[in-house]
């Protein structure tokens, strides 16, 4: 798969529309840790990689979901 002009702007629109619950509700964030969905929405390289490995791969999950990136579409396009 190529990361092209149109994922990156899906990616943006995933990051300003997805609000603190729906991390919450993907084991992205803990509910009521303002730090961390203060960092999400301005520092989201540093949230990134303050993230530990398990919840990295919960928000990877997240944004394939959203974005319907699955790897079994991916596989089928290439």
């Amino acid at each position: 798969m190529t990361f092209d002009a149109n994922t990156l702007k899906r990616l943006a629109y995933f990051l300003v529309n997805t609000d603190m619950s729906e991390l919450v509700e993907a084991g992205v964030i803990s509910e009521g840790n303002n730090d961390q969905w203060k960092r999400f929405n301005h520092d989201f390289d540093v949230f990134v990689i303050k993230l530990p490995d398990d919840r990295r791969q919960k928000l990877c999950d997240l944004i394939n979901d959203r974005l319907g990136l699955r790897a079994s579409v991916l596989e089928a396009a290439e």
